[in-house]
């Protein structure tokens, strides 16, 4: 939507003679009374050049040139160009409905149009890919419904029985397209516990869509999420066909059987999406999958890195030692300043 300022019209002419589009009009003529029609049509030469020089000079002609160009026209209507302060808005407010809305939805993607960067890039595939883990698992979400608050949305799923269950989506960041490149989830910024990983082909799979996100719905949990194209790769044992476990600065951990979605069944030809849940507050570190037949067969292995706070390269030093992305490092090759990622 273009907010366009419609300004009232000019200041009307005086009584006299005035200018309409750059020609002089003459003022409306009196009907004299019947006794004065001759005193009336008595009119002197100079008087009448007088008139018609101070009309003129009223409509911005000068006597010595009279094909100067008048003032614009007085009942002129104009239209203000939208601010870009004015677009900008206009786009962020639809394009935060529209995010909210993919976000309730059990099958929409957030469309790709409303968003930018790679943090929104990464939380799109996280929230993608983890109900499309769910929905194969056979147990989906259910649609949310969309409530406008201060600052954003809340977005409810169904009373089952346990009350519903809500989650606010606010601060929104937008670039000057209106484009969303950051969105606080529960209050807290989605920047800074989202990372990506690198694909994997090995042992007749290719892995790839590889993210952690960690999530503070229900304690801190770090949901590792991926995509998963079975080649040639056989599992001998299902539900799961694959186990996974994530190695970080902390520890080693296993994936939550419970909690998790991991496939089920694996066999040549077929593409799933899986979901794995951590026990942990880190999103970084080494991601893999291992056969579930006890030989514990290494099919997949993914470094995970940080998104948005180790690369972008306008932060400060001290801010990237603070977000754990390790430290500034001059690299000659290149004469500028590079983040040397932890």
């Amino acid at each position: 939507m273009l907010l366009l300022a419609d300004y009232a019209n000019g200041p009307t002419g005086s009584a006299g003679a005035s200018c309409r589009g750059g020609q002089l009009i003459a003022p409306a003529e009196r009907q004299p009374s019947r006794g004065k029609e001759a005193a009336v049509k008595v009119v002197s030469a100079t008087f009448a050049a007088s008139v018609l020089a101070l009309a003129t000079v009223g409509c911005g002609h000068t006597s010595g040139n009279a094909s100067q160009t008048a003032h614009p026209a007085t009942h002129q209507v104009t239209s203000a160009a939208p601010s870009r302060e004015a677009t900008t808005s206009a786009n962020s407010t639809v394009n935060e409905r529209a995010f909210a809305d993919a976000l309730a939805s059990t099958t929409a993607l957030i469309p790709s149009s409303v968003i930018s960067g790679p943090v929104m890039q990464a939380y799109r595939l996280v929230e993608y890919e983890i109900g499309a883990a769910k929905a194969a698992t056979g147990d989906p979400f259910n649609a949310e419904t969309v409530t406008p608050i201060p600052g954003g949305y809340q977005l409810c799923s169904p009373d089952t029985g346990n009350g519903a269950q809500c989650g606010d989506i606010t601060q929104f960041v937008t670039n000057p397209a209106g484009q969303i490149t950051g969105v606080s989830v529960g209050g807290v910024p989605v920047e800074g516990r989202i990372a990506t990983g690198s694909s994997s082909q090995m042992a007749g799979l290719i892995v790839s869509g590889v993210a952690a996100y960690l999530s503070l719905q229900g304690g801190s949990n770090v949901y590792v999420v991926f995509k998963v194209q079975d080649v040639s790769y056989k599992p001998i044992n299902s539900s799961p066909a694959c186990i996974a476990t994530f190695s970080t600065s902390a520890g080693t951990y296993s994936a939550d059987d419970f909690k998790s979605a991991l496939p089920s069944t694996l066999a040549p030809g077929e593409t799933v999406y899986g979901l794995a849940i951590f026990n942990t507050t880190k999103v970084t570190g080494t991601f893999t999958l291992h056969s579930n037949d006890g030989y514990n067969l290494l099919l997949a292995s993914s470094k995970l890195h940080k998104v948005g706070l180790c690369t972008d390269r306008r932060r400060t030093a001290g801010a990237s030692r603070a977000a754990g992305c390790g430290t500034l490092r001059w690299r000659r090759s290149f004469g500028r300043m590079t983040w040397r990622l932890a």
